[in-house]
Parts: structure tokens; sequence; C-alpha cells
């Protein structure tokens, strides 16, 4: 994965935790070889959450529950997009006053 792609992966997530989290709270971004081919990345936050409702358009090109002016509605689908381009997945735990947790899971490079 271009590490262009990467770094605008986690700055979107990192940005919609920003949101989730107001004033006070926790984001958290942990890696790990999660087997002999894939590596995991697990970011989350003790956020608001996510209603179901919400949570099953997340990933939709423009949805959005930020004002008017605060989002554009794409972060997430973006994230999904370069993932699943770069060969990996995406999914993602949230409940509402519960907080988020998105993990990112993505093959494992073989330097040569």
């Amino acid at each position: 994965m271009d590490v262009d792609h990467f770094g605008l992966a986690i700055i979107n997530i990192a940005a919609n935790s920003r949101d989730a989290i107001a004033d006070i709270g926790t984001f958290h971004i942990q890696a790990a070889r999660s087997d002999e081919a894939w590596v995991s990345l697990t970011c989350s936050d003790d956020g608001v959450g996510m209603s179901e409702d919400v949570r099953m358009q997340a990933f939709e090109a423009f949805f959005t529950t930020k004002p008017s002016g605060m989002g554009t509605g794409l972060g997430l689908s973006v994230v999904r997009d370069m993932i699943v381009q770069a060969g990996g997945k995406v999914e993602f735990d949230t409940q509402p006053k519960r907080g988020t947790t998105v993990r990112i899971l993505l093959p494992l490079a073989v330097g040569s």
C-alpha cells in the first residue's frame, strides 16, 4: 500500500474519532501481525459511537452525520476504497455511547 494512502486512511479515522470524543476522550492505535499473511491496525475511541442505521451507511460516499459545512461524507468511503485496493479489509464495531473500533487488515508486504 502506498505510504501516503496509508497515512490518509489513518488521518481520516483519527479525525472521525476526534469529532466523536468531543472535549474529553481517548483514541488508540494498535498495530500487530495478525498471522503469517496479515497485519492488523486497530483504531479505537471511547466516543459517542454509532447507531445501527448509521453503521450500515458509514462507508457510503457522501454520507455524514456532521453538521453542514463540517464534513463531506467521503472520509470512511475513501478509507475503505484504499484498503480494498491494497488487498485488505476494513471492519468495525460500534455502539451508541460505547465508542467505535475500526480494524484494518492488510496483506503483509515481504521486502526483497
